[in-house]
């Protein structure tokens, strides 16, 4: 990704390559939303049978899981902001070149361009500075993640109370579909 800063290229081909990376990044988040999801399954089974040992391995991989999930979606919010940031950018370029030729004509008309040059440097700058942005919000994303154990921990407690509380309330409505079965086929046999 940092390849596409390397050398000045323009928006139209940053625009290009950003859409690749995003498509790469969401496919990468379905894939991983599905790991989480089948996880969070296997904890839930592994709860039910009562195997303690195998919901800790599975809570594990959850949670890593559940962290490269949140990461992934940072990317594609990431992703969201450069694509805004290459629009902004593009825009500016425009404005910039009808700027220029208006400049012209007023130069031409002996009108001084020299507000207009003015605007045109403070585009310029904003476009700069956009690019600017695109990169410093690549470089944060990968700033923005460290270690978690405590967090790890907490997760794997909320995990538990959730797939319980689904657990519980599971148990329920079979207690109730038992008890009505029982009570229909003891109200048949009277």
């Amino acid at each position: 990704m940092f390849n596409l800063f390397k050398k000045k290229i323009t928006p139209e081909e940053m625009e290009v390559n950003l859409r690749i990376i995003t498509a790469k990044i969401q496919k990468r988040e379905s894939k991983t939303r599905n790991i989480v999801n089948k996880n969070k399954e296997e904890a839930k089974q592994a709860l039910k049978e009562g195997d303690e040992r195998r919901f800790k391995r599975v809570s594990q991989r959850y949670t890593m899981a559940q962290k490269q999930l949140k990461y992934v979606e940072g990317l594609t919010d990431t992703a969201t902001a450069m694509d805004d940031a290459i629009q902004m950018q593009k825009g500016m370029k425009e404005m910039v070149d009808v700027t220029e030729d208006f400049a012209q004509i007023q130069a031409k008309l002996g009108i001084d361009p020299s507000r207009i040059n003015k605007a045109v440097s403070h585009i310029q700058k904003a476009s700069e500075k956009t690019q600017a942005m695109a990169e410093n919000l690549a470089l944060t994303m990968d700033a923005a993640l460290g270690s978690h154990g405590l967090e790890d921990k907490e997760e794997e407690d909320n995990l538990k109370k959730e797939l319980m509380g689904e657990l519980s309330a599971e148990a329920e409505v079979k207690d109730d579909l038992g008890e009505k079965i029982k009570k229909e086929l003891a109200e048949e046999e009277q």
